[in-house]
Order: C-alpha cells, then sequence, then structure tokens
C-alpha cells in the first residue's frame, strides 16, 4: 500500500508539474506582440531591392501558420526538433537520451531542447544559462503548448530564428540568401537554410560555404533517413549546385529607394516590406543604357544623366536611374528629382493650350520676328538656325520646335498664366513662382521641373488627357482631387476637369505631331536619334549653354523621360537634346520593346484627318476642284476644324495669297516657299486688273534697322548650334542696298548671295550701327544679351 501510495504521489506531481506548474510563469511578453517586419523596399515580384547596411536585423514578412510551405517545416523539423508534432513541448525522450550522454562523456554532448523551448527563448530577454533559466524555459514551454496549437508555435519560431548577416526569420533568410520567397525554395536550398540557426556565424554561407553545405548534406539524408523524403528528391537535392545571392546583390534601384525612405521618415509612406512598383530586370537594363549610351560623349563634358520609365495606364514607374553611376562622386544625387529649365519640352502644352481654346493644328502663326514689351525691356525670341519660316501652321511650329511661334501663340492664346496653371495641374511642382516671373519665356523652358514630374506630365498626352499622379509604390492608391463643394452634376464636371485637365482629341494631336518624323524633318532630318522602328511621340529640349538636355516620348503603354547634364550646372560642349539625351531615349524604348510589342494610342472618335494647304492653313477637298500647288495632312479634333479653302485664296498663277505682313520675308532669302506665295490682301473679285499686276514695290526710303529692334533683350538658345550665338540683320529697303553694318563690340559677318549678314553674340549691352557706301551712318540698334 505504502508502495502504491508513494507511487500515487510521485504521479500526482508529475501530473502536476507537468499540467498546473507551468501555469505559474507567465509567458514572455514578446509573445504577445505581433511579428513587426523591418522596413524593406521589395521590387513590383516580391524581391528586396536594398538589404541593409548597418548593424540593423533585417526582419522579412511574417509567415502565417497556414502558409508554412511544406519543405521549409520538414528540413527544419529534422534539424531541429524531429518529434515536434508528437511531443507536448517537453521531448522526455530526448531529454533522457541528453541526460544519459551527459553522464557517460562527463559533457554535454546533445542537447533536447524542443522548438517550444526555442521559441520561449528567443521571445525573452538574454539570461545567463543556468539549470534555473532551463527549467523556467520548461515550464513555459509547456504552457506554450497547452495556450496554442502547433502551426502557431512553429510560425512564431520560424519568424524568430535568426540566420546569420543580421537576417531574422525565414522570409528574410530566403530572400536574403537566394532572393526569392520561402514558398519558392528548393528541398536543397531549404536544407542549408534549416541548418544555419545551429551556428550562424560558423555556417555563414557567404564566408565559407563548406561548413553549411556539410550541415545541408546532413540534413538531406536525415529526411531520406526517417522516409520524409524518397531516393530520386535526396539525389535532386545532392546533386544541387549552391546558387547564393550575391552579398551586394540587395541593392537595386538605388535612387528610388533613397527617395522612398525619405518618404518614409517624413511620415508619408509606412512600414514593414513595402513592394514598389520597380521592374528589376528593366531597372539594370536602363542602368546598364544610361552608362553605356552616355560614355561616348564624356570627352564633350557630360557627367550626369537620368532616366525615368513610366507604365502609362497605372503611372507607376517601372525603372528610375538618378546617375550614371551611385557609388561615383555625385552619384547619391537623383536626377530624376533635381529640378532643371526644361528647354524646347514643355512647347507642347502650348499648343495643347491653343488645341484647348478652339485653334487648330493648321492655324498659321507668323514665323516673323517679333518684340514683346515686358517690365525687363524688350523680349525678342530667335529661332533654332536664326532663321524665320514665313506663315507656319501650328504643326509644324511644334514638329520643328520653333521659339517664335511657341511664344507668339503663348501671347495670343492668354500669356504665361494659363500655361502655368495646366503645368501645375499636370504635377511640375517646382513651378511656384507666379506667370509674370517667367513671362512668355516659360513655353521655352525657363522654369525649372523634375525629371519625374514631366514624364508624367507626358504620361497624361499619351492617357489621352487623363491626369493621374505617378507613383512608386505598388499598393498606392491616387488621392481623389481636390473639389470645390458642389452638388450633382456640377460636382461630376469639377472631377472631369481635375483628372482630365485635357481634352482626350487634344492630347491625341499633340501625340500626332510629335509621332510624325515627316514633319519634323525640316528641322531634324529624315534620319535621327528621335526615329523609332514603331510609332512614338518624342520631343527635345536644351536649356541655356548646353546646361541640360532633355528627350521625353511616349507609346500607348510607356513613357520614357530622359535628363542628360551636370549636377553642379557645367555646361556641355555642343551637345543637344537631339545628340545628348535623345540616344538613350531611342535605346530605352527598343529595349522596351523587346519586352512587350509597342502599340500606339486609341483613336478618339472626335479626330479627322485633314488635306490642308499649309501656306494659308485651309482645308482642302480631295474630291474638290482645287488643287494647289502645296498639301499636307493632318490630325485635327473635328471640333476645330480650319475653314475650307476657295478659289479666292489664290492667284491666276496659283499662288496662295498671304498677309502683307510677310512681304520682306518673301523678298529675303529665307524664303523657302518660293513663288507659292504672295503678298496680300487678295484683290477685289472682278478686278481682273488688280489679280495680274505684279508691280514692284516702290522705292523705299532712306533703310532703317529692322532687326535688332531698338532696345531688344535677346536671350541666348542653347538649342542653337554654336551655342545660339548669331543673329541676322536686317534693315528696311532693298536687301541688296550698298549699306553695311558695324558693331565695336560684336563680330558682324558680312552678306552673301543667299543669307544676310549675322552678329556672333555675346552676353552684354552692344550697338549695331547701320553705315552706307560711304561709311555714314543711317541708322542704329542697341541692344542686351542675356543667358537663358
Amino acid at each position: 500500500m505504502v508502495a502504491l501510495a508513494a507511487a500515487g504521489l510521485v504521479a500526482g506531481l508529475a501530473a502536476a508539474g507537468w499540467w498546473l506548474l507551468p501555469w505559474a510563469l507567465p509567458l514572455p511578453a514578446d509573445l504577445g506582440q505581433p511579428h513587426r517586419a523591418s522596413l524593406q523596399w521589395l521590387d513590383r515580384d516580391g524581391r528586396p531591392l536594398r538589404l541593409p547596411l548597418t548593424d540593423e536585423v533585417r526582419r522579412g514578412l511574417p509567415v502565417g501558420p497556414d502558409s508554412i510551405p511544406e519543405r521549409v517545416r520538414l528540413t527544419t523539423l529534422i534539424a531541429e526538433d524531429r518529434r515536434f508534432d508528437h511531443h507536448g513541448g517537453i521531448d522526455l525522450r530526448a531529454t533522457a537520451r541528453a541526460g544519459r550522454d551527459a553522464i557517460r562523456h562527463g559533457r554535454v554532448t546533445s542537447g533536447a531542447s524542443t522548438i517550444s523551448q526555442q521559441l520561449v527563448k528567443l521571445a525573452s530577454p538574454p539570461a545567463q544559462r543556468t539549470p534555473a533559466t532551463k527549467l523556467r524555459e520548461m515550464l513555459q514551454a509547456r504552457r506554450l503548448e497547452m495556450t496554442r496549437n502547433k502551426p502557431d508555435i512553429l510560425a512564431a519560431y520560424l519568424n524568430r530564428l535568426p540566420y546569420g548577416n543580421l537576417m531574422e526569420g525565414i522570409d528574410a533568410a530566403s530572400h536574403g540568401y537566394f532572393n526569392k520567397p520561402p514558398a519558392d525554395l528548393s528541398w536543397a536550398e531549404a536544407a542549408l537554410l534549416a541548418g544555419l540557426p545551429q551556428a550562424p556565424t560558423r555556417l555563414n554561407p557567404w564566408r565559407d560555404p563548406q561548413p553549411a553545405q556539410a550541415r545541408q548534406r546532413h540534413i538531406l539524408h536525415q529526411l531520406h533517413r526517417h522516409g520524409w523524403i524518397d531516393r530520386a528528391t535526396l539525389d535532386r537535392a545532392l546533386a544541387e549546385p549552391l546558387d547564393l545571392e550575391p552579398r551586394r546583390a540587395g541593392f537595386a534601384a538605388p535612387h528610388a529607394v533613397d527617395w522612398l525612405e525619405q518618404q518614409h521618415r517624413a511620415g508619408a509612406v509606412g512600414s514593414g516590406s513595402l513592394r514598389t512598383t520597380i521592374d528589376r530586370e528593366l531597372q539594370t537594363r536602363v542602368e546598364e543604357l544610361v552608362a553605356r549610351t552616355l560614355a561616348p560623349l564624356a570627352d564633350r563634358h557630360v557627367g550626369q544623366a537620368a532616366v525615368v520609365v513610366i507604365d502609362n495606364h497605372h503611372r507607376q514607374v517601372l525603372a528610375l536611374a538618378g546617375s550614371i553611376d551611385y557609388h561615383a562622386a555625385e552619384g547619391q544625387l537623383n536626377g530624376a528629382w533635381l529640378s532643371h529649365p526644361a528647354g524646347s519640352a514643355l512647347k507642347p502644352f502650348t499648343y495643347a493650350l491653343a488645341l484647348e481654346r478652339g485653334l487648330s493644328p493648321a492655324t498659321i502663326v507668323p514665323d516673323l520676328p517679333v518684340r514683346f514689351v515686358t517690365a525687363e525691356g524688350v523680349y525678342q525670341p530667335e529661332n533654332y538656325h536664326r532663321r524665320h519660316h514665313g506663315p507656319v501652321t501650328h504643326a509644324f511650329a511644334l514638329a520643328n520646335s520653333l521659339n517664335i511661334p511657341a511664344v507668339r501663340v503663348l501671347d495670343q492664346i492668354g500669356g504665361p498664366d494659363p500655361l502655368l496653371t495646366l503645368l501645375q495641374q499636370l504635377g511640375l511642382g517646382s513651378l511656384t513662382e507666379p506667370a509674370e516671373h517667367y513671362g512668355l519665356g516659360l513655353t521655352l523652358g525657363n522654369g525649372p521641373v523634375r525629371l519625374i514630374e514631366l514624364t508624367n506630365a507626358y504620361a497624361t498626352l499619351a492617357n489621352l488627357g487623363r491626369h493621374q499622379p505617378w507613383t512608386l509604390l505598388a499598393e498606392a492608391h491616387p488621392p481623389e482631387p481636390d473639389l470645390h463643394p458642389a452638388d450633382g452634376a456640377s460636382a461630376a464636371a469639377d472631377r472631369e476637369r481635375a483628372t482630365r485637365p485635357l481634352h482626350a482629341d487634344t492630347a491625341y494631336t499633340i501625340a500626332a505631331i510629335l509621332s510624325d518624323p515627316l514633319a519634323r524633318s525640316p528641322a531634324f532630318g529624315t534620319r535621327s536619334h528621335l526615329d523609332l522602328p514603331f510609332r512614338a511621340a518624342v520631343k527635345t529640349g536644351t536649356s541655356t549653354d548646353y546646361r541640360d538636355n532633355w528627350a521625353l516620348g511616349f507609346t500607348r503603354d510607356h513613357t520614357v523621360g530622359v535628363w542628360v547634364g551636370n549636377f553642379d550646372r557645367q555646361p556641355m560642349r555642343g551637345v543637344s537634346g537631339v545628340t545628348g539625351a535623345a540616344p538613350l531615349l531611342q535605346a530605352v524604348f527598343l529595349a522596351l520593346a523587346e519586352r512587350r510589342p509597342p502599340a500606339w494610342l486609341p483613336r478618339p472618335e472626335s479626330v479627322v484627318d485633314l488635306v490642308i494647304d499649309p501656306r494659308t492653313g485651309r482645308r482642302i477637298d480631295p474630291q474638290g476642284p482645287l488643287r494647289p500647288l502645296m498639301t499636307m495632312r493632318l490630325t485635327c479634333p473635328s471640333r476645330s476644324l480650319p475653314p475650307p479653302a476657295d478659289a479666292g485664296d489664290y492667284d491666276a498663277q496659283g499662288r496662295a495669297w498671304v498677309d502683307a505682313a510677310y512681304s520682306d520675308w518673301i523678298a529675303g532669302a529665307e524664303n523657302w516657299l518660293g513663288q507659292t506665295v504672295r503678298p496680300g490682301p487678295p484683290p477685289v473679285a472682278g478686278n481682273a486688273d488688280a489679280a495680274a499686276a505684279d508691280q514692284p514695290p516702290p522705292s523705299s526710303p532712306r533703310p532703317q534697322v529692322l532687326e535688332p529692334a531698338e532696345g531688344a533683350v535677346l536671350l541666348l538658345d542653347p538649342d542653337l548650334p554654336g551655342g545660339g550665338r548669331r543673329l541676322l540683320l536686317r534693315h528696311s529697303g532693298d536687301a541688296q542696298a550698298a549699306a553695311r553694318w558695324h558693331s565695336d563690340t560684336l563680330a558682324i559677318r558680312p552678306p552673301s548671295p543667299n543669307r544676310p549678314a549675322e552678329a556672333e553674340l555675346v552676353p552684354g549691352r552692344h550697338q549695331i550701327q547701320l553705315l552706307d557706301d560711304q561709311g555714314q551712318l543711317l541708322d542704329r540698334a542697341w541692344l542686351e544679351v542675356r543667358d537663358r
């Protein structure tokens, strides 16, 4: 009876110790806290873009109890706790074995800690390893087993397990060592990771892979020995080569990640593992193209470049290269975010505004010398090559990036205010000054803009006028537009204006102009870096003294923006947007085409194709009786068709009547239309004598300086050859009259039979004199030359 009682007492004490005593100790507080992943940036496919570069521990995404991959589960159990599913937190058999071995060898030769015990240890504050500590952990492991199920315990363990190299948790280790999520690990990869927690420093595979591989092979053999994998699986796993991710591989898209981390520190984005929009393969390709394409320009003082690629449908940034080499001097500066003068890259938005105001791409604008009186003086824009093209359509002026027509059009539609408003609606946040600060030069890009914002503005054109903010976060949702209080249809109209600042037919018409190689051939030739083997809209720009090059373009699916220059604002040597940024734009578009066949924009129903006479801008009926000497095709919104041509637009020889203001241009050397135009106005109908008359104009009075205008302020345009420093000189009267030009401060090139005299411009205040053949002063003009 005594023995029976003693046995009962022992059994009761054992039961109390097994079932009741664990409740006397609380579980570690950390087990009650939600798992917090370290801040990490992932590409659009969930792969890390950057691993920690400091001593901060990196925690991956938590693995849930229902999402533990089978290979990870089995390799971890065979390595750490084979009987995990069959014990209650303390493996009595393993404990007895460990005790026996310790007595036999006089030291500890094998462990008996279960996964539950190890989890308690991982979740507890560091403590000295004493028998009391061990006993406490065992009791806490029992309580853990009585309060949580096995999958919960294993998931919590895997999320806290240290795998070395500052990686905590199976998700961090899987991405860090193999650049893949745990679910994609092979048996060999899972076995290698399962062995690391035993001794993370000694088994560091980046330092010496052999000890880690020996542990890996042991785990694989144990899996086969216990029947958890078959022989074929074992052989494949043993034969699989170790393919570790390079230690520095977690440093992709550095400028994008830097920008996101700045937003994180400012509280603009959340924490944890955040999926970005970056396409890692495209990012790598773009960075390679930047370095390769710009290398031949190094001797022309081209030091930096930036590229942005945007998915037009969701405005996600697929690639962002902020410099040529992030690790070089100044390489950490982000050229996609720094603001620079945009040059001619802003002109499309001026012509878009003109279309919104009811003008047409066939509208004629004079490309003739013009002066605008401003608060700072007389503003006189000049063109590429310092030439003038007479009467030109809006489409011709935009396609060939003419400056004078762009300024005239902006002045006609209300000046810089509406253009500044539109650009700000399109997200160009660096244009913070009032409109009068920029003046009419805003259309020529005298305001600083950011590449990423300007690229997104072009993406709005590609998206047929519908605007949406760009984003680097895959989960981001664009904010709702700010609306004034309104109800019903009024609210809908406000929302539409906020999200679609341009009509679809306006955006498509601008895109059609920018995608027409023939339309731009007078200025850029028939073969240039703007040409692609598929249809794409492209535009370039260059700022003062070749300090900045721009090239932007879009297809239906992608918009690409390129900036080329120097971060210290030093000028390049004669490198324009066509020769600097455009080759890189072309290379990126060709790389995109390899990944996905390019497509053109969907055509709105509200656009039509027209035939016009480019001398008058009037519509020609191909089936009608008129057969003008010159025609061209245009795409135009149906709401703003040009007027039809009639016989009164031409004289008896078929010459088009143009405004009398073109008289001097028609008689001069710049007339590229030849005898196809005649200064008007047209004669009164029925006056045959007037129609046939071709009397020379009356003799001119004393010649006067026409160009430059008195008091002109000339801004040097870097898009022009030779730095944009040539000014054509003109005077009234006979162009061949015996008169010559003189200046004490500017070099003058005498006229030739096909070209007027030219002055070589330099910054400063100058006087230009017109002298007769005896050297007597006929007229003079003061002008000021400034850098733009």
